[in-house]
């Protein structure tokens, strides 16, 4: 979970979906929540 936490800087700038692809499939599955905000 603090792992998470670094990668939220990056997820603020939300960037490209890409980057969602690009984390582990652990952190994939924390970031399904603040994917859907990101991802449109």
């Amino acid at each position: 979970m603090l792992a998470m936490q670094s990668v939220g800087e990056t997820t603020e700038e939300c960037p490209a979906s890409a980057y969602c692809y690009n984390m582990s499939t652990t952190a994939y599955v924390m970031l399904n929540m603040v994917k859907a905000g990101c991802s449109t």
